[in-house]
């Protein structure tokens, strides 16, 4: 769930700062699809630290939900030990691409989540 769109007056909309807006994401992961919400109802909230401000609010995941991501990791290293070195290679090329094509976007979430200055989000995901 985003807060007013993921925006808070201080702050603005923060999906308007970015190239995709696509990429920022308020739902849990689980087995390959974003999920909206979890059984337990919880939330928390992701808290900008350089202001303070409130960013987001996130579902809270608890112990049956970190038993679905445990059971389904375990079946996707399954899969991915079944493909090639040459598949895999291409599955994480792709990933790096992605990650260096929106760098920019992935930084400034980086930074307003975790309060980096841009520059050095911008070398952690030059570095990842």
């Amino acid at each position: 769930r985003f807060m007013s769109s993921f925006s808070n007056p201080q702050l603005g909309n923060i999906a308007d700062r970015l190239k995709d807006g696509s990429l920022l994401k308020t739902q849990a992961h689980f087995n390959g699809k974003w999920i909206e919400s979890v059984s337990s109802n919880d939330t928390f909230d992701v808290v900008d630290p350089a202001t303070g401000l409130n960013i987001a609010i996130l579902p809270s995941c608890g112990i049956n939900e970190t038993n679905q991501a445990i059971e389904s990791a375990y079946n996707a290293q399954n899969e991915w030990s079944k493909r090639t070195g040459k598949e895999r290679s291409i599955i994480i090329r792709k990933w790096y691409d992605l990650m260096v094509e929106n760098k920019d976007d992935l930084a400034t979430l980086l930074t307003i989540e975790a309060g980096k200055p841009l520059a050095e989000a911008l070398g952690e995901i030059a570095y990842a």
